[in-house]
This record gives C-alpha cells, structure tokens and sequence, in this order.
C-alpha cells in the first residue's frame, strides 16, 4: 500500500468498508467461504491503528475457521503462499504446523 497518513480520510473510509465486512462475515461465516481468501488477501495488505479493527479481523479469521472445521488446515493450504505467510505472522493460523515443527526439531 503506497504511504498514505493513517488519520486521512481513505484510511477512514477503508477502516469503515472493512468494519461492514467484518460485521457481515461474523453474522454468517458460512456465506462468506467462497471468497474468504479474497478477503485474506485485503486484510494482509491492510494494517489498521484501530484496535477495534484488529480485534474485528481477528473474529473474522476465527468465525471462518471454526466454520470450516477439520478441512481447515487443507482450505488455507489452497491460499497463495504470500497470504497464508501475512496470515500466519497476523494471526498464528497455522499453531498445529508450527508445534508439529517444533516437537519435531526437539527430537
């Protein structure tokens, strides 16, 4: 994202536009799997001051997640290598795969 003030009003209308997604994906995660690594995508490039934000975009990772369930781990394989990284770093969405490294490099 090019170097924009945080506190200008395109950072403020994005804030909003991603606040109205958060509150619809949350509302029905199961409608929202069809394009979810779309909106992965956009809310790695995006870092947001407002904590209310971050804590929305944490909900939303999670909602997806419990939706999707056990095949979890199989759907996120599927993201493009960038996004499941800016994932992972935002929100620890690969725990099993990182202590699975972990136990492993301990042996």
């Amino acid at each position: 994202m090019r170097n924009i003030d945080e506190n200008s009003k395109e950072i403020q209308e994005k804030g909003k536009a991603f606040e109205g997604m958060c509150l619809a994906i949350t509302t029905n995660p199961i409608g929202a799997i069809k394009f979810f690594p779309y909106f992965c995508e956009s809310i790695a490039g995006f870092s947001p001051t407002n904590l209310n934000l971050q804590i929305s975009f944490r909900n939303v990772v999670k909602a997806c997640k419990e939706t999707i369930g056990t095949e979890w781990d199989e759907y996120f394989h599927r993201f493009p290598s960038d996004i499941k990284v800016a994932l992972s770093n935002k929100f620890g969405l690969q725990e099993k795969l990182i202590k699975l490294i972990s136990a492993l490099s301990i042996s």
